[in-house]
């Protein structure tokens, strides 16, 4: 049985990982060049199926975490704990909510390209709002939200999920900032200097 459960977990870290390093390839910059020079008829569609892919490829792997394995819990919170990490989960979600609204929707998902509206697929930088903060306010968001719900449904499931996003996020936000100052050169390193990563005032 102990065998059983481990190979499951194990299975578990192996999609998880898979589906972030999936993630990361795709938006490479080099990667999505690439792909484009053999296809280019793909270009007007690549960022809506990648946000396709990145939203629906998603919704499995929790349903398999959440319902499949369901192992049970390691604590229950009670109290001023409790009610702590309910209200980082909401901050965290709005701190997400408010990144993506920051950008044009439609075109961070891939809608004005498809239409036609828009032919232009770079990032924009913005260095305002959260953004003057932290240079990454949807991956704090994303932290804040995914650390205070392992804590509030804590099982050997959300710990994998919660140590596979926080290795991509220390691997991937380098490898994204090359891309950005490649893209916006000195003023991306001015930017850099002046504002934290992830965490503010620390990081």
């Amino acid at each position: 049985m102990l065998s059983q459960n481990t190979d499951i977990m194990l299975l578990l870290l192996f999609l998880w990982m898979f589906y972030f390093g999936l993630h990361s390839l795709l938006a490479d910059h080099g990667i999505k060049t690439r792909i484009l020079s053999h296809y280019p008829q793909l270009a007007s569609f690549y960022r809506f199926f990648y946000t396709l892919f990145a939203g629906g490829s998603i919704l499995p792997l929790f349903w398999y975490q959440c319902y499949v394995l369901n192992t049970g819990y390691m604590w229950q919170l009670e109290g001023l704990s409790k009610g702590v990490c309910i209200g980082l989960a909401i901050i965290g979600g709005l701190i997400m909510a408010y990144s993506i609204w920051q950008y044009s929707l439609s075109e961070f998902i891939g809608i004005d390209q498809l239409s036609g509206k828009t032919k232009n697929d770079m990032p924009t930088l913005i260095t305002t709002g959260l953004s003057g903060i932290v240079r990454h306010p949807l991956y704090l968001g994303m932290l804040l939200l995914a650390t205070s719900l392992v804590f509030l449904f804590p099982n050997s499931p959300n710990w994998i999920f919660l140590f596979v996003l926080i290795a991509y996020l220390l691997i991937g936000i380098p490898l994204e900032e090359k891309k950005l100052i490649r893209i916006f050169g000195e003023k991306y390193i001015t930017y850099k200097q002046r504002v934290k990563t992830l965490i503010p005032f620390i990081w």
